[in-house]
């Protein structure tokens, strides 16, 4: 513990000698950093805040695109935060803020004043003062005032904007809260102009115009054409002509089958009908009557005595007896000759046959309907090959219809997509005029009096802690530099390698010292 004590005392001895130094060193810091406050130059920030809205400039398609087959997909929203932040950094809104507001005004801002924005200013400028000391020791390089104001422009302004956030911010710095407002207005006008710029198609409505004209006069020109063609072959549509031939050659298909057979079945009928009336006679006898004849009656009555005769003999003779015989033989002689002329007195009286006559008129009804038949089908079978011609010829007009069409719809669309981007470069047009667009400014550019450069409890923090610092370094320096000289027990053993039997005090020895004068 006694020697823990002793390392203790001996460091801070260490400061305890030096410390005049360290006091200088100390007050000298904080005097510079006070000093350095008060004479650093003021900056003022002003902010402001756009809102990127989902508008015409990432949901609408630019009339141009429409002419081209494929398109680009749309943009992230990421993707637009960081067009808008780009245009805003752009060097073509900075030169505009430069022209508006004038180069010496931007360098020394001081100078400004609302009444005299001409940028005609005189006065100091410190920064010029270095500016032009470099220049004259070649330490920089020549350079207009445009330019560098552009260049200090760039520094001035600060454009940042949070994650998933559609909200950018915009920091404008001078030396005054009047010009840092001023300056925040103007770059918002020259940002918001260059933003429509950067979003318009140049020439493109005179170019959509003259196109739809084109397009309108040669759409004109093929609705003729189709519409002569028709007029020629006589149609209205091809669609619903093809209709009406399907429909008429359907029909006749059917007439031609049914009639096809009805002549198989009437020719069956007529050959039946024939061998019927093969089989049916044609007349049938209706009554027989008998005619008087004499030389019958002759016969008859001498029939009768050959009989008379025949039976007297028959009771006298046998019937083997020759005159019973021969009467006999007389008899069936006479009998003969009689029955042969009772027939030729018989006359019979016949008619026509009625199943003969139905049969023969069925036949020639049925005759006359297969001529009928044979000649509808011969008709209808001329009707069908005329359809079928018909048809054909459709066919081939379909063609040269269905290429007009084509040719007018290709036209009609293209007219319509010049129109629809017409009116889209027209709204487009209106939109800027208005100064319409997605980027809204939710905050204008603030006045603050406050200024935001130096941070006056920030530097006196540093400094503060610079001068403790350094003044502890300084202590310890100087110590280093008197590394030789002897002021402990310990210092005595380094140096002369022997232990140190007895220590006197510093102040013993001052006072033994007082009292030896």
């Amino acid at each position: 513990m006694p020697a823990s004590s002793g390392t203790l005392r001996e460091h801070l001895s260490v400061f305890y000698r030096h410390r005049r130094k360290m006091a200088v060193f100390f007050l000298g810091t904080m005097i510079l950093v006070t000093l350095g406050i008060i004479l650093c130059p003021r900056t003022y920030e002003s902010q402001a805040m756009l809102h990127v809205l989902i508008g015409r400039e990432n949901v609408s398609i630019d009339p141009t695109a429409a002419t081209s087959p494929t398109i680009t997909m749309m943009e992230s929203r990421e993707n637009e935060i960081n067009t808008v932040k780009d245009l805003l950094q752009s060097r073509t809104v900075l030169d505009e803020v430069v022209s508006e507001l004038g180069a010496q005004n931007i360098l020394n801002p001081e100078q400004y004043s609302d009444t005299d924005k001409t940028g005609n200013t005189g006065g100091f400028s410190l920064i010029g003062a270095i500016y032009d000391l470099m220049l004259a020791v070649n330490l920089a390089d020549p350079i207009g005032e445009n330019e560098r104001a552009a260049l200090q422009l760039a520094n001035d302004v600060k454009v940042r904007s949070e994650p998933e956030s559609n909200v950018i911010q915009v920091a404008f710095r001078s030396e005054t809260p009047e010009f840092s407002q001023r300056l925040g207005e103007v770059f918002l006008a020259a940002y918001s102009e260059q933003h429509s710029r950067a979003h318009r198609t140049q020439g493109s409505q005179g170019f959509f115009i003259e196109q739809s004209h084109e397009r309108a006069a040669a759409l004109a020109s093929a609705e003729q054409k189709l519409r002569d063609l028709k007029n020629k072959f006589g149609i209205v549509t091809i669609g619903a002509r093809q209709l009406t031939l399907s429909k008429q050659l359907e029909q006749v298909e059917t007439d031609l089958l049914s009639t096809a057979s009805a002549i198989a079945g009437s020719k069956a009928k007529i050959q039946a009908l024939r061998q019927s009336l093969a089989e049916i006679p044609e007349r049938l006898v209706t009554e027989e009557t008998t005619e008087s004849s004499q030389a019958a009656d002759t016969m008859r009555n001498t029939l009768y005595d050959l009989q008379i005769r025949e039976q007297e003999l028959s009771a006298k003779h046998t019937d083997q007896h020759p005159l019973v015989m021969a009467i006999r033989h007389q008899a069936a002689e006479a009998k003969r000759l009689l029955n042969e002329e009772e027939k030729r007195r018989v006359q019979p009286t016949s008619s026509l046959n009625p199943a003969n006559q139905q049969q023969k008129l069925a036949l020639f009804a049925e005759l006359a309907l297969i001529s009928g038949l044979e000649a509808r089908y011969t008709s209808v079978k001329e009707q069908r090959e005329e359809l079928l011609s018909d048809l054909e010829k459709l066919n081939q007009q379909e063609i040269e219809v269905a290429e007009l069409e084509r040719e007018v719809s290709l036209l009609r669309n293209e007219y319509m997509t010049y129109m629809h981007n017409t009116e889209l470069a027209r709204i487009n047009l209106a939109l800027e005029a208005q100064s319409i667009s997605n980027v809204n400014v939710v905050q204008p550019p603030t006045f603050v009096e406050k200024p935001v450069s130096p941070r006056k409890s920030l530097i006196m923090v540093l400094g503060f802690l610079i001068a403790v610092s350094g003044a502890i370094g300084l202590a310890l320096l100087c110590e280093n530099l008197q590394a030789d000289v002897i002021r402990s027990p310990a210092d005595m053993e380094t140096v002369f390698g022997a232990p140190v039997m007895e220590s006197i005090p510093s102040v013993q020895l001052r006072n033994a010292g007082v009292s030896a004068k």
